[in-house]
């Protein structure tokens, strides 16, 4: 069902503005609130992701974003070894105020 609300609301923006705002992949934990995971290239990004995602989730209810924690990240480099850029997989708990 939740995630028929957070398609609902893509939708919703794919016809407003033009495309859809990503968002976080998420998870129900056994702490009554949720696992936020998304790969990104920078930490705002990630941040980003995951307040879209917790106003999905938890609608008008005040909620709790725990930090993000880097699970993994991944670098890629050019042909002469050079960096080329970075991606980054970040997870951080969601509780919303009501326990959803």
């Amino acid at each position: 069902m939740k995630r028929s609300v957070i398609a609902a609301a893509c939708a919703a923006l794919l016809v407003s503005a033009g495309g859809c705002l990503k968002t976080a992949s998420w998870m129900a934990n056994d702490r009554g609130g949720y696992t936020l995971m998304t790969r990104v290239q920078d930490i705002d990004q990630a941040v980003t992701r995951f307040r879209r995602t917790a106003q999905t989730l938890c609608g008008p209810t005040p909620y709790r974003l725990g930090e993000p924690i880097v699970v993994a990240e991944q670098v890629d480099t050019g042909p002469f070894g050079g960096h080329v850029h970075s991606d980054l997989t970040l997870r951080s708990e969601l509780t919303c105020a009501g326990g959803h």
